[in-house]
């Protein structure tokens, strides 16, 4: 989920076959909206924004073409993992409350998957399947 909500906000929009590269979208948003957050909690998303009431309806109306119309492709998809694999290895109290976190959250809970380990594990698998066939990989992201 990560990795997805990073790959949202940094992706192109594809709506009725036309695609509105970042930079596009960035000029939207700054156009519409004066604030949007995206926050993950245990089991949720939440999407924030604010506009001004003039430009609500405008707004909504991005807010459902961002949602609705994301344009996943290798090179944004490859992008956003590296940034997460770049990531140094956490500190060793970081270490350590991971470990704690593993005897008590199982991995049907949501904070099994925001370790580290378990992240870092899945986006170098990740990786390899991109470069044999990323094609399912980015269909299995809008499903």
């Amino acid at each position: 989920l990560p990795l997805l909500i990073d790959l949202w906000r940094t992706s192109p929009l594809k709506k009725n076959g036309t695609v509105t590269d970042i930079g596009g979208v960035i000029k939207r948003y700054n156009k519409l909206l004066l604030k949007l957050e995206m926050v993950q909690g245990d089991s949720s998303i939440t999407i924030e924004a604010q506009s001004e009431i003039h430009k609500l309806k405008e707004g909504i109306s991005f807010l459902s073409d961002r949602i609705n119309y994301p344009h996943f492709t290798m090179k944004e998809l490859n992008t956003t993992i590296g940034s997460h694999l770049n990531v140094r290895t956490p500190a060793a109290r970081s270490i350590i409350s991971s470990l704690f976190d593993g005897l008590y959250f199982d991995n049907t809970t949501f904070k099994h998957y925001t370790s580290h380990f378990v992240q870092k594990s899945f986006l170098t698998k990740l990786q390899t399947q991109i470069k044999t066939d990323v094609d399912t990989v980015i269909s299995e992201l809008y499903e």
